[in-house]
């Protein structure tokens, strides 16, 4: 013998399942959303020799993950860490008519008056919160330019395993708008490895 099965019903009256039901949907314990984000943009920085190290590490990992979501990743310009570089770049990726933007740089984004925080604020955009309450992955930060949110991918976006990103992106991809609150309640069950 290989195996067994054992199949056990679980059986209850149509009246109860209904009256299950009802109370899940009016508690909204738990939402299915489909995904509506079909275009992304990733925009990455760092120095001139960094460039294919940055730009092999992330842009594979990213575009995997978003392709789980529908969600097409355009790999965007390279450019320097510099406040006016990323800006344009940010313009491009808003004028592209991406409805994601990630930037991932050859260092991480060290705190909210950092460059990438001060591009995003110089094309309008507003910080909604930086520095999670997750491991891998408290050097994320998340802002938004309109209804489109850019986020600041961490280090750990490289790796396949599981992080932050792939906390947020999902909501992002179902075309949820974020809080800061959101964010910080990341933090029970925050230690991910």
């Amino acid at each position: 013998m290989v195996g067994t099965i054992k199949i056990i019903p679980y059986g209850l009256p149509e009246a109860s399942v209904t009256t299950a039901e009802a109370i899940a949907i009016d508690s909204q314990l738990a939402t299915v959303k489909p995904f509506v984000v079909s275009r992304a943009a990733l925009i990455t920085t760092g120095s001139a020799e960094a460039r294919e190290k940055v730009t092999e590490g992330f842009t594979p990992a990213l575009r995997d993950r978003l392709s789980g979501y529908n969600t097409e990743l355009s790999a965007g310009p390279y450019v320097a860490e510099d406040e006016a570089e990323i800006s344009e770049a940010l313009q491009w990726a808003l004028s592209s008519g991406a409805q994601i933007i990630l930037i991932a740089g050859e260092t991480s984004i060290m705190d909210e008056d950092d460059i990438t925080p001060r591009a995003i604020k110089a094309i309008g955009g507003e910080i909604v919160h930086y520095g999670m309450p997750v491991e891998p992955g408290n050097l994320m930060l998340l802002a938004y330019r309109g209804d489109v949110p850019i986020v600041g991918a961490p280090g750990c976006a490289k790796s396949q395993s599981y992080n932050v990103v792939d906390m947020v992106l999902p909501r992002l991809a179902a075309g949820e708008r974020l809080t800061r609150r959101d964010l910080v309640a990341l933090g029970h069950g925050g230690l991910l490895k």
